[in-house]
This record gives C-alpha cells, sequence and structure tokens, in this order.
C-alpha cells in the first residue's frame, strides 16, 4: 500500500499516519508541556518530536509525488559555519490529498509563490499558542476529526478548555492499513542520504513552531 496520493485521495496523509502512529515517531514525553496524548489512548509522546515529524512526513511526501519542490540555499552562519535554508515551492504534478491535512494546506499555501519553510510553518500555525508544539499536531487531528477518523471532547481545568481527540472504530481500522514502514523510511532515508536538507528542515520546522509560541511577536 503506497502513502502517495494519486487521481483519488488516500484515506490518510503521510503526516496523519504519523500522528496515528505516534510511538513509531516520538519519543517519551519531555519535562513540563512537552507530551501530547496519543489518540488511541495508548499513553502520551513527546510533543515536539511529533510535530517535527509529522511536518517532516508532510514536506517529503509532497516532494516525492512532485506537489511541491524543496530548494537548498546555503545561508552563512558565524565565521566559517554555514547552513541550509530550505523554501519550498510549487512543483509540477498536482495531486489530490485529503481535506484540511497538513499536505492539503501546504500546497495550497505555496500555490502563488514560494515560501520561507519557517515563514510557511507560521501561516500554518494560530499565534500565541500556549504549546506550539501541541497546537501543530492538533491541526493535523482536527482534519481528522472532520473526516470521522477521529473524534473530539472538549474538558475544561479552572480558566482552562482543553480538547481531546479520540481515534474511531473506521478510524482504527484506517490505522491499520496505513503504510506507516513507508513514512518511517523517506524520514529515515532524508536524515542519513540527505544529511544537509534534513537538518534544513528540521531547523524551519522548529523555528516556524516557535515562532507561533505565547511570547512570539
Amino acid at each position: 500500500m503506497t502513502d502517495q496520493a494519486t487521481s483519488s485521495s488516500p484515506a490518510v496523509a503521510p503526516s496523519e499516519i504519523v500522528v496515528l502512529h505516534a510511538h513509531d515517531f516520538a519519543g517519551r514525553p519531555g519535562l513540563y508541556s512537552d507530551s501530547v496524548e496519543v489518540p488511541d489512548g495508548s499513553g502520551k509522546v513527546s510533543s515536539s518530536h511529533l510535530a517535527q515529524a509529522a511536518l517532516a512526513a508532510a514536506l517529503l511526501s509532497l516532494e516525492e509525488a512532485g506537489a511541491i519542490v524543496l530548494q537548498e540555499r546555503s545561508e552563512r552562519q558565524g565565521l566559517l559555519g554555514h547552513n541550509t535554508a530550505i523554501t519550498v515551492a510549487a512543483g509540477p504534478t498536482p495531486a489530490t490529498w485529503p481535506e484540511d491535512s497538513m499536505e492539503a494546506r501546504i500546497v495550497a499555501a505555496v500555490a502563488g509563490a514560494p515560501v520561507a519553510l519557517e515563514s510557511l510553518v507560521v501561516m500554518l500555525l494560530q499565534k500565541g499558542a500556549s504549546d506550539p508544539d501541541r497546537q501543530a499536531v492538533a491541526v493535523i487531528e482536527e482534519g481528522l476529526a472532520g473526516r470521522g477518523i477521529l473524534t473530539s471532547e472538549k474538558t475544561r481545568h479552572l480558566l482552562i478548555t482543553s480538547t481531546h481527540y479520540h481515534v474511531t472504530e473506521s478510524g482504527s481500522a484506517l490505522a491499520a492499513q496505513a503504510p506507516v514502514e513507508a513514512v518511517k523510511h523517506r524520514l529515515e532515508r532524508c536524515a542519513s542520504e540527505r544529511a544537509a536538507l534534513w537538518k534544513g528542515l528540521m531547523d524551519g520546522i522548529k523555528l516556524g513552531i516557535a515562532a507561533r509560541g505565547p511570547s512570539a511577536d
């Protein structure tokens, strides 16, 4: 089973596969707020790891499908160092992705003109999130809930309202059929074979997510 979009939209997009199979892509929760519940109720994982993996999976899958182009440029860092900055541009191959998936949002965001990766991530998230990593995951979960793959439940504690997502029975069936290994292999291959691009992806994703935090202007 392939995770690539074709003329007919796949049931779940690669970024959604990452969230549905969170334990395969993210480590244990960190200290303080670095945690997010897994939709199948099997515990929590690091929200920062999960957000970064989901966004990277979306970008690399879109690139492989020809829906976007990841343009690399070298920038000076300090006196002797260089880093790789990534710009995301529309690709030559149209493809259909699930409605409200991160992949569909990215394709729409770069349709008019190329966008720097950090700026693209900022565009995809809401301003002033108390936990921007969890909010990045929530954007994907909201798309899944809109298609009946997850359900949402709001709880209130003191003045804080939280939304919790749970996988439905039909969602569990779709998750079980999802090509998890293909998504994992794509991430691992980029990290090992395209090290400069991988670092540029991680840097741009982290900076974009951080820019949506509560202390960001």
